[in-house]
């Protein structure tokens, strides 16, 4: 039932997104939203592999309650995906600062070329600094805690639709809106990851001690081959 309403509440947000966004924005700035957020889903959808690979060796360690050997597991992904997240940043920073971004869009009003570098920069920059807590609902689910996991993104999509009503309320721009959109759900990613590894499953916490580099070679090559079958 948790996945279930988890799914209908980003039914609603997506609704929302494009039902209300339209006569705030202009038709111009609209379409940039509507190109981030297709930007945004085809990257979500772009899974490196890591997060999914990891359920079934934390699964069978934590089971047979292997918890020292389950914690490896998700520090080395955990340190993976941070160390990704870093290279990704510094990569798209000097890309975004190098790019014409109101050139590459066509864009010709000036308060959409005023505002079509810093939502794309902000909106990628979210995304990619959500990358190590996609691991957290995988690791519920791993634990048979599925139904929390899905609990907390079903918060994540009920605190960005609070936050789009309220940037369309407020008539807010396309830079407001994508921070309270996307930055609501890493907002609560945050929590979610903090809850699970302070309180929920500490056992199981990514110290940087318990890191082995063996098993994140493994898991770089497992997600290495993944993204070539993708």
């Amino acid at each position: 039932m948790a996945g279930i309403a988890q799914q209908g509440t980003l039914v609603i947000l997506r609704v929302l997104s494009v039902t209300f966004a339209l006569p705030l924005l202009a038709q111009e700035r609209f379409g940039i939203w509507v190109t981030i957020q297709n930007l945004m889903l085809w990257m979500t959808l772009a899974d490196f592999g890591i997060a999914n690979g990891l359920i079934s060796d934390v699964a069978r360690t934590y089971s047979e309650d292997r918890h020292d050997e389950a914690q490896r597991y998700v520090a080395a992904a955990f340190w993976l995906l941070t160390t990704l997240c870093v290279i990704l940043l510094i990569v798209f920073g000097f890309i975004w600062m190098n790019v014409d971004w109101a050139a590459v869009l066509k864009v010709e009003t000036s308060s959409a070329q005023a505002e079509v570098g810093p939502a794309i920069g902000i909106a990628v920059a979210l995304f990619i600094l959500n990358l190590p807590l996609t691991l957290t609902p995988r690791i519920y689910h791993a634990c048979q805690k599925g139904h929390i996991g899905n609990l907390w993104l079903m918060a994540g999509n009920l605190l960005s639709i609070v936050a789009f009503i309220l940037v369309v309320a407020l008539e807010g721009n396309l830079i407001e809106l994508v921070i309270a959109t996307f930055g609501a759900t890493l907002l609560v990613a945050i929590v979610s990851t903090a809850w699970l590894y302070f309180r929920s499953q500490p056992q199981l916490r990514p110290k940087f001690s318990a890191l082995d580099w063996t098993i994140g070679l493994h898991l770089g090559r497992d997600s290495f081959q993944f993204l070539l079958i993708q």
